[in-house]
């Protein structure tokens, strides 16, 4: 318990050199050199001295810090509860050094109310890299979407080693190699993105971890969408929609390279759907407009909208088929039901 630890008032009050309020043993601390890749859990052992005092808050100044208060062995305080006088405690963060190399320096703000708050601890070390990538940063595109793609990452280590697992990854993609099947200082990855992925600029950032407690992190950018831009790309949610009243919505089409003439386009799965085409303000760019009737009975609807995109590029003229779902739910008229 918290009061099994804390030194009688009457004993504090009268002790000479007994700090007011929240005092710590020490607020920087230097790890040295330290693997890139390690996970460091870190403490600042601090006394709350004649006053009790209250932290609020641990705002790190990188997301790589994951700052909590414990008091005794592991038992987390929530933030936010008073401490006692006498309280011996710490501020205890878990340092995660993936991505890093060369001097790295990061802080945690002590927040709260009391003597000794607010506070700065920091933390610094020298990494080293233990791992190297080909590539360090994989930027991909543009891409086109109808397509799978593949890439190669290659990483060497300074000893053998295995590859257990990977965390980041976006939905449908895959890296394949990890987990790695035996020991080796060398290992060939490949990065597999699908077809069918939303269009537009892309970031994920892959975590991966050896079977030496070392991870290390790999920015992956890429662009989907090729030439011709279709927004949404996949799918045209209608929402939730009511009996008898009628739904309108907006697809836009628009090249970056070449010229796009008026699409084209047909709704399939939906009957009664009306449409128009306008020439938006910028070249190339289209607003295809949907008007749905409201005639629809409650329940699920679903259909398709296929366009009939004519792309031309230094004379090479084109014909794209794009296909968009629509879903949407009727709902009953709820004010034309009889009330009970």
């Amino acid at each position: 318990m918290v009061l099994a630890r804390a030194i009688p008032l009457l004993a504090l009050g009268c002790a000479p050199g007994i700090p007011q309020g929240l005092s710590f043993e020490q607020q920087q601390l230097d790890l040295g050199v330290k693997m890139a890749g390690e996970n460091i859990t870190v403490r600042f052992p601090f006394q709350v001295g004649q006053q009790a005092v209250t932290i609020d808050g641990l705002r790190p100044s990188c997301g790589c810090l994951n700052p909590r208060v414990e008091i005794g062995a592991d038992h987390r305080q929530a933030l936010g509860v008073e401490l006692s006088a006498g309280v011996f405690a710490s501020v205890v963060a878990e340092f995660s050094t993936a991505g890093f190399t060369g001097h790295k320096s990061v802080e945690i703000e002590v927040s709260g109310s009391g003597p000794g708050l607010p506070a700065t601890l920091k933390v610094s070390a020298e990494l080293q890299p233990w791992f190297m990538l080909m590539p360090e940063l994989m930027k991909l595109g543009p891409l086109d979407p109808e397509k799978a793609h593949q890439r190669k990452l290659e990483v060497v280590g300074r000893e053998p080693f295995k590859l257990t697992r990977v965390l980041g990854l976006a939905p449908g993609c895959e890296l394949e190699g990890v987990p790695s099947g035996d020991a080796s200082s060398r290992h060939e990855l490949l990065l597999k993105f699908p077809a069918g992925m939303v269009e537009g600029q892309n970031t994920m950032y892959l975590k991966v971890f050896a079977d030496n407690e070392l991870s290390f992190i790999v920015p992956v950018s890429w662009e989907l969408g090729g030439d011709v831009w279709v927004r949404p790309p996949r799918i045209l949610p209608l929402g939730a929609m009511t009996v008898g009243v009628p739904v309108q919505t907006t697809v836009d089409i628009g090249c970056v390279r070449g010229t796009l003439k008026t699409p084209k386009w047909r709704i399939e799965g939906i009957s009664g759907v009306e449409a128009d085409c306008l020439t938006l303000g910028e070249p190339n760019t289209y607003r295809l407009r949907l008007s749905l009737p409201g005639d629809f009975p409650a329940g699920p609807i679903h259909g398709d909208l296929v366009l009939i995109l004519d792309h031309e590029v230094e004379g090479k003229l084109t014909q794209l088929e794009r296909r968009i779902k629509l879903a949407g739910l009727v709902r009953p008229d709820q004010s034309s039901q009889p009330r009970r």
